[in-house]
């Protein structure tokens, strides 16, 4: 039994936690839409509002800030997708352009 949930672990075929599948989502998306920025010579295609990421970047599940919080945790710690800045009211996040490539 311990083998079989190993191997089903190794190869993704577990349920994985909402957040998981919800980053890996968010960030294709992100990427896409920071390179239709670029694509647009926009000089701060890299930097994303987290109301632009809700409205451009929508992913089943993930419906506004509260729902965000735990998806932007994780593109933080484990992928080093994104930065986070807080500008007064707004917090802007900043996709690491080294890895736009990467990710699509």
């Amino acid at each position: 039994e311990w083998y079989l949930s190993e191997a089903k672990r190794f190869l993704g075929l577990t349920d994985a936690p909402p957040q998981f599948t919800q980053a890996a989502a968010i960030s294709k998306r992100l990427v896409a839409y920071c390179q239709k920025q670029k694509a647009k010579h926009n000089p701060n295609w890299h930097i994303v509002s987290q109301r632009e990421l809700l409205r451009y970047c929508r992913v089943q599940g993930v419906h506004d800030r509260k729902t965000l919080a735990p998806v932007i945790e994780e593109l933080l710690a484990a992928h080093h997708l994104l930065g986070v800045k807080d500008e007064g009211r707004t917090r802007k996040l900043y996709l690491n352009p080294r890895l736009v490539g990467a990710v699509c």
